[in-house]
C-alpha cells in the first residue's frame, strides 16, 4: 500500500492567505480560482508557465507512433502534448538532496534556456 499523503486542501490554502494577508475570504478565493483558470488557459493554448521560485509547467510536443493497448493489440498513436513539471533549483534544494539528485537533462537544458 503505497504511503498517505498530506495534502494541504484548497480551503486550509485559503484560510493561510487570509490569516497572512488580512483581506476578505471571498476575495482570496476568488483569486485563487482566477489565477488556476489562468493558468488552465495558458496550457491550454500551448503555452509554458513559471512559477518563480516553485516550477515551471512546460507544454511538451510527444511524437506518436507504434503502441500496443490494453488488449495486446497494435495501434497508432498520434501525435499528442503534455504538460512536465519542472521544480527549480531552489525549490530542489530546499526539498533535499533527492530531488537534485533526479535532474534530467530535459530540466539542464530548460535552465540554460535552451529548447
Amino acid at each position: 500500500m503505497p504511503p498517505k499523503i498530506d495534502y494541504v486542501k484548497p480551503v486550509e490554502l485559503t484560510d493561510m492567505l487570509v490569516e497572512a494577508t488580512g483581506e476578505d475570504k471571498r476575495d482570496i478565493e476568488s483569486v485563487i480560482q482566477k489565477y488556476h483558470e489562468i493558468i488552465q488557459d495558458l496550457l491550454a493554448e500551448g503555452r509554458s508557465v513559471k512559477l518563480s521560485g516553485l516550477f515551471r509547467l512546460v507544454v511538451v510536443n510527444c511524437k506518436g507512433g507504434a503502441g500496443i493497448n490494453n488488449y495486446g493489440k497494435r495501434i497508432q498513436k498520434k501525435p499528442y502534448k503534455k504538460v512536465k513539471t519542472v521544480l527549480t533549483y531552489a525549490l530542489r534544494e530546499k526539498l533535499g538532496e533527492e530531488f537534485v539528485r533526479y535532474k534530467t537533462k530535459d530540466e539542464e537544458d530548460l535552465e540554460n534556456g535552451d529548447k
